[in-house]
C-alpha cells in the first residue's frame, strides 16, 4: 500500500476523517499549553538519643533503622508503593499530579531492598507550590505522628525519644514543566495515526456492509 492509496481512503471517508482532524487539532493545542507541576523533597533524620536504655527502639543502630522501617510502612500501609529505579525521579514524572509519598531509601537493586539507614525519604507534589507544600505537610506530620505512636505503645519516657531532623533543614521544591514543542509534536503524530486508523475502519466497515448487501441481492436474484 503506497502513500497514495492511503490518501484516498481518508478522503473518501471526508466526513470520519475530518471528524478526527478536529480532535487531533484539539489534542495538539491542548498539549501546546504550559503545564507545570511543584515538588518537593526532604530527609527526616531519626536520631537516636543520647541515653538509649530506656528506648529499645533506638538501642542500637539496626534496631533504628527497623523502627524506621516500622514507620515508614505504617505511613504507607501494607501496600508500599515500589522502589523506582532512578532515586531521582520526581512524583510528577510518575504521574503524581497532588500527592506525597514516604519512603525507606533502599541499598539494594531494583529486585532485591536493603536498609541500612534510619532516614525517611519524603517527596509531595502539586501544580502549585502552595499545594506541594501542602502535600509535603501532610506527609510530614505522619511521619512525626506515626513515631510519636509507636514510642506511645512502648511507653518511652520523653527524655529517651528518638529525635528527627530535616536534611536539608527545609523542604527544597522545585519547578518542573515539559516541553510544549516536544509534546505538540508527538499530539499530532497520535491525531495523524488517528485519521488513518479511523478512515480505514471506516473502509473495512463499509466493505462489510457492502458484502452483505451483495449477499442479499444473490439470494434475492435466486
Amino acid at each position: 500500500m503506497t502513500v497514495w492509496d492511503v490518501l484516498v481512503t481518508v478522503r473518501r471517508h471526508w466526513f470520519v476523517s475530518g471528524l478526527c482532524l478536529v480532535l487531533a487539532a484539539g489534542g495538539v493545542l491542548l498539549a501546546g499549553e504550559r503545564q507545570e507541576s511543584w515538588n518537593g523533597n526532604v530527609t527526616v533524620l531519626l536520631l537516636a538519643p543520647e541515653g538509649t536504655r530506656g528506648n529499645v527502639l533506638a538501642g542500637s543502630t539496626s534496631s533504628l533503622v527497623a523502627t524506621t522501617g516500622v514507620v515508614v510502612r505504617a505511613v504507607t500501609g501494607p501496600h508500599d508503593e515500589p522502589q523506582t529505579v532512578s532515586g531521582d525521579l520526581t512524583l510528577t514524572s510518575i504521574g503524581h499530579v497532588a500527592a506525597w509519598r514516604v519512603q525507606q531509601p533502599s541499598s539494594g537493586s531494583q529486585w532485591e531492598r536493603s536498609y541500612d539507614t534510619a532516614e525517611v525519604d519524603v517527596r509531595s507534589s502539586g501544580p502549585t507550590l502552595a499545594e506541594a507544600q501542602a502535600q509535603m505537610v501532610a506527609a510530614l506530620d505522619r511521619v512525626h505522628a506515626e513515631l510519636t505512636r509507636i514510642q506511645d505503645l512502648e511507653q518511652v519516657d520523653p527524655s529517651q525519644r528518638i529525635r528527627t531532623e530535616l536534611s536539608p533543614s527545609e523542604p527544597v521544591y522545585l519547578l518542573q514543566s515539559g516541553s510544549r514543542p516536544r509534546a505538540m509534536a508527538a499530539a499530532a503524530v497520535l491525531g495523524v495515526l488517528g485519521v488513518v486508523g479511523a478512515a480505514f475502519m471506516a473502509e473495512a466497515f463499509a466493505a462489510r456492509r457492502r458484502a452483505r448487501l451483495d449477499r442479499r441481492a444473490l439470494a434475492l436474484v435466486a
